[in-house]
């Protein structure tokens, strides 16, 4: 947390470092303070698709559905045409407590060879 904060401290429009401090916030279940962070860095992105599906997961986790659904809608516009972010959708998946779900996008995604982020850890 300290290095994401001196990180934006010499560059206020670094959004990956705003992405790291809204995840840390969110580990530690300070979803008000992940969700400012999340939203500075899709601001500072121009709705960059990876930084809205990362904010949808916060928003998953805070519990604020339709705020998620809302994200995910932008980041599926944002994202048309590129590589499909397969591990932020089995996060969301994950943070609704629909872990089959979670599991039926990575195996679909390995099926089909799409480039898949390893999840290191899966609650149950």
């Amino acid at each position: 947390m300290v290095q994401a904060r001196a990180t934006i401290e010499m560059d206020p429009n670094f959004a990956h470092a705003h992405r790291l401090l809204a995840r840390i916030h969110a580990e530690k279940k300070m979803f008000f303070e992940a969700i400012e962070e999340g939203q500075r860095a899709v601001a500072r992105t121009a709705n960059d698709s990876w930084m809205l599906s990362d904010l949808a997961v916060t928003y998953a986790l805070a519990g604020q559905k339709a705020e998620m659904e809302d994200c995910l809608r932008r980041a599926n516009v944002a994202r048309r045409g590129s590589p499909d972010n397969i591990s932020t959708d089995a996060e969301i998946y994950v943070a609704l407590e629909k872990v089959d779900r979670a599991f039926r996008v990575l195996e679909n995604a390995y099926r089909r060879r799409s480039p898949v982020k390893t999840m290191t850890a899966v609650k149950s």
